[in-house]
């Protein structure tokens, strides 16, 4: 009997060019892209070459990008590390996030209010599953730290108003974060290099369960996410 998958929102097979541009990488080019001999160089440099690919996509800086285990560490990172980063540059204790968002961020969300005493407000949605950017508005403060809202939802595959909440957190000067898991792939991820940080990940395009990237804005290069992820090689 042969299978029909008609759930490609969940998760996708890997397609077999990816298996064979990796394939040289997972034998005789196994070496660690940290390390200094030839083997190590050849790695860091298609390491260098993904990253770049990546970043012409999504329309930022080779250096911009930081590879991850898959989309929920991407919103982990994301949430919790722009959250406590704007916190010690001196923002309240203050993020929004959409009602609906994937668990991945609902649950960093949680976390940071369960352990940091930041205060959450759960942007509504309406019967569409579309936010209410209304709402966004009136939640934000002056003091807000961050803002997140999916791209499209996992789910219903709604498509989020993000070029209004991100021009009211720029009102207040809040950051702004998108999962962009269920959009990559279907729309351009160039369209939203304005925003602070995106989370994409591999197994929604063909790509091998356990591979995730985040594009954080150039902003937070050094003293933030990519800047850590840079000085530990970042070589997952």
């Amino acid at each position: 009997m042969t299978l029909i998958d008609l759930d490609q929102a969940a998760t996708t097979a890997t397609r077999r060019d990816v298996l064979e541009a990796m394939w040289p990488w997972l034998t005789g080019e196994h070496g660690n892209p940290s390390s200094t001999h030839a083997l190590g160089r050849r790695a860091a440099d298609a390491l260098a070459d993904a990253r770049s690919r990546i970043a012409r996509i999504a329309g930022v800086r080779p250096a911009q990008v930081v590879f991850t285990s898959g989309g929920t560490e991407s919103d982990n990172l994301a949430i919790i590390g722009l959250t406590l980063a704007a916190i010690a540059r001196g923002r309240d204790r203050h993020i929004l996030v959409s009602a609906i968002e994937h668990e991945a961020v609902l649950e960093s969300a949680a976390y940071l209010e369960r352990w940091h005493g930041v205060e959450v407000t759960r942007i509504p949605v309406d019967a569409g599953g579309v936010v209410d950017a209304d709402a966004a508005r009136a939640a934000l403060r002056p003091g807000t730290a961050l803002v997140s809202v999916q791209a499209a939802n996992n789910e219903v595959g709604t498509l989020q108003p993000l070029d209004a909440v991100l021009a009211a957190a720029r009102t207040v000067g809040a950051l702004v974060h998108t999962d962009a898991v269920q959009y990559a792939g279907w729309y351009p991820l160039a369209g939203l290099a304005a925003l602070d940080a995106v989370t994409i990940s591999g197994h929604k395009l063909g790509a091998p369960k356990g591979v995730g990237a985040l594009a954080p804005d150039a902003r937070h290069d050094e003293r933030g996410m990519a800047g850590q992820a840079r000085r530990r090689g970042n070589s997952a």
